[in-house]
């Protein structure tokens, strides 16, 4: 592998869990996620040299990975049937129900919800990762913490 900044494998290695979890938010199944994981780490070495210097390996490898499920997706295929995502609730009495409406949202939501609060990314390195302006950032994350609301609102016991 002649990736540049894989110089440090610590960089991949602390990637690839994240990258995966991504990969799941966007096709909804393992066996896809596994497939489009394997595709952005196949595809990695030859597009390098559209890696910017200043930017982050981890910011880079996911819109690789954006771009490919895009590619590979046109608006005309149907939304997968939502089921609940891997989510990790460190509190389940105050968050039950949660993954099951995170899984409901649109993708182009989901995968803003988890950028920001898994990922914890930056707005601008999602509007990079997603290839869209950082306020289409915003208003993505603003529909998809109001979808939330409301879901976890109606759903009883909440």
């Amino acid at each position: 592998m002649k990736l540049r900044a894989i110089a440090a494998l610590g960089d991949l290695d602390a990637a690839l869990p994240r990258l995966r979890r991504y990969a799941r938010v966007l096709t909804d199944a393992v066996d896809d996620a596994d497939a489009l994981l394997l595709d952005t780490l196949e595809h990695a070495p030859a597009m390098e040299r559209q890696l910017v210097p200043r930017e982050s390996l981890r910011t880079w490898l996911f819109g690789l990975m954006h771009k490919l499920y895009v590619s590979r997706h046109s608006s005309a295929c149907a939304e997968p049937e939502p089921v609940a995502r891997l989510v990790a609730a460190p509190r389940p009495s105050q968050l039950s129900g949660l993954p099951m409406h995170f899984g409901r949202l649109p993708v182009e939501e989901r995968e803003v919800l988890l950028l920001v609060a898994v990922e914890q990314m930056a707005y601008t390195d999602i509007a990079t990762v997603l290839d869209v302006p950082p306020a289409t950032v915003v208003a993505r994350l603003k529909r998809a913490r109001e979808r939330m609301r409301t879901a976890a609102s109606a759903t009883p016991g909440s």
